[in-house]
C-alpha cells in the first residue's frame, strides 16, 4: 500500500491547526456574543444600555446599576415607561473622573413603548452630578437620577476639556502587554505610572491574568483600578476559552470597539484566535472606513504578521493577514500596537508602525534584549509625526 507523503503532512498539519484554534475558542460566537452586552432590565418599564460597556449590574432592590465602561468615552441610554416617576442611582467606572456628561432626553410615545400617550410628555428628568463616593467605591464615580414617566435620557460620557484636540494637550498614554498575572511586574508598572498618574490612560493588549476565568480577570481589574485612569483591555489568547459565556466579556465588556478623544481615535480588535471572523472583517472594514479622527491608533493582542517571521506569532491565515494590513494602510492608520511575543519589536507594513510588545510580565524571549517593559505613547493631533513612542524598563 503506498502513501502520498505530501497528502499525510496536509491532513496532520490541518489537524493540529483546527486543534489550536479550537482551543483558542471561536471567533464568530465571541463577535456576536458581545453585541448582547451592555443591557439589562433594572425593574419593570426601566430598561438600560451601555455601549461599549460590560453588562449593567443590578442589585438586589433595583435601585443601583453598576456600569463598567470597555472604553473611557461611552453613552448610557435609559428608557422609560408609563410607571410614573422613578428614582435610581447609577455607578459609573472606568471613565475619566474629571470628564464632562452631556444628557439628551427624548419623550417617548405609544410607538415606542406600549402603554405610553400617542403624543409624548414633554416632562423632563433630574440627573444628579457624577462624582466620587469613597464610602461606596473609590473607583467609580456615582449619580443620583429621577426619571419622568415615558422618556428615554441619554447621558453622553465625554472626554475633559480639550484632551486630544489638535493644537491643545496630548494624550499620554501607557501600553502594556502580555502581563500573564505577573503582579510583581505590575506593581512596578503602577509605581511608573505614579501618583497622581503621568499617564491619562493605560491600553493592556491581552494576555493579562493567569488564565481567563472569572476570579483572576476580576483580581487583575481590581488591581489595575488603584491607577487613578482608564484602563482598556484587550482580548488574548488566555480569555479566549472554548466556551460559549466568556468571563471576559462579563467583567469588562467588548472585545471589538472604538471610541475617541479628541481628535484621535482609539480601534481595539479581537484578534485573539490569530485571526478575524469574516463577519470581523466586515465590520472592521465599515468601521474604518468612516473614521473620521486626525490620528488614528490600533489595538490588538496578535499581530496580523510574526515581527520577525520566524516565531509564527502571527494570524493563521497570511491572505487575512496581508488582508487587514492593507485595510490599517488604507484607513490612515497611524500606529498599530500588538502584544503576541514576548519581547519588543518595530516593524512597518508601508508607512504603519507596528509596535509589539511583551514584557508586561509574562516569560520573556530567548535572546530579549529589552526585559520587562511597557510603552509611553505620546499622541498630539495636529503634529506632522503625531505620535512618538518610548520603551521604558520595569
Amino acid at each position: 500500500m503506498r502513501f502520498n507523503v505530501c497528502r499525510v503532512k496536509w491532513f496532520v498539519a490541518s489537524y493540529l491547526l483546527i486543534v489550536w484554534v479550537g482551543c483558542m475558542g471561536d471567533p464568530s460566537s465571541r463577535f456576536e456574543a458581545q453585541f448582547e452586552l451592555g443591557r439589562a432590565v433594572v425593574r419593570e418599564g426601566l430598561q438600560v444600555r451601555f455601549e461599549p460597556g460590560a453588562s449593567p449590574r443590578v442589585d438586589a432592590d433595583g435601585r443601583l446599576v453598576s456600569l463598567h465602561a470597555s472604553g473611557p468615552t461611552a453613552t448610557l441610554t435609559i428608557d422609560h415607561g408609563p410607571q410614573g416617576w422613578s428614582e435610581l442611582d447609577i455607578g459609573l467606572d472606568n471613565v475619566f473622573v474629571n470628564g464632562s456628561f452631556v444628557p439628551i432626553r427624548t419623550s417617548l410615545g405609544s410607538r415606542d413603548i406600549a402603554g405610553c400617550p400617542e403624543e409624548p410628555d414633554p416632562a423632563g428628568f433630574v440627573l444628579g452630578p457624577l462624582v466620587p463616593d469613597p464610602e461606596r467605591s473609590p473607583e467609580r464615580l456615582f449619580a443620583g437620577l429621577r426619571l419622568a414617566s415615558c422618556s428615554r435620557l441619554e447621558v453622553r460620557v465625554m472626554p475633559p476639556g480639550t484632551l486630544g484636540r489638535s493644537g491643545f494637550e496630548p494624550i499620554r498614554l501607557a501600553v502594556i502587554g502580555e502581563i500573564k498575572g505577573d503582579y510583581d511586574v505590575l506593581s512596578r508598572f503602577r509605581e511608573a505610572i505614579g501618583s497622581p498618574p503621568s499617564v491619562d490612560l493605560v491600553v493592556a493588549l491581552g494576555n493579562v491574568a493567569n488564565s481567563g476565568e472569572w476570579l483572576e480577570l476580576e483580581r487583575w481589574r481590581e488591581a489595575m483600578s488603584q491607577l487613578g485612569v482608564p484602563v482598556v483591555t484587550a482580548i488574548g489568547q488566555d480569555e479566549a476559552l472554548a466556551k460559549a459565556s466568556l468571563p471576559f466579556h462579563e467583567i469588562f465588556g467588548r472585545t471589538d470597539f472604538d471610541f475617541s478623544i479628541g481628535d484621535v481615535e482609539f480601534f481595539v480588535m479581537d484578534t485573539a484566535s490569530a485571526g478575524l471572523a469574516s463577519e470581523q472583517e466586515e465590520y472592521w472594514e465599515g468601521v474604518l472606513q468612516a473614521a473620521e479622527g486626525q490620528v488614528r491608533l490600533v489595538f490588538m493582542q496578535i499581530p496580523p504578521f510574526d515581527p520577525s517571521g520566524t516565531r509564527d506569532r502571527g494570524f493563521v491565515s497570511r491572505h487575512q493577514a496581508a488582508r487587514l494590513v492593507e485595510l490599517l494602510g488604507r484607513a490612515r492608520v497611524d500606529a498599530v500596537f500588538t502584544g503576541g511575543v514576548g519581547t519588543y519589536a518595530l516593524r512597518y507594513f508601508g508607512q504603519v508602525p507596528y509596535h509589539s510588545t511583551g514584557g508586561g510580565g509574562g516569560p520573556l524571549e530567548l535572546g530579549d534584549d529589552w526585559g520587562h517593559h511597557f510603552l509611553r505613547v505620546r499622541i498630539q493631533a495636529g503634529d506632522e509625526v503625531p505620535v512618538a513612542v518610548e520603551v521604558e524598563a520595569l
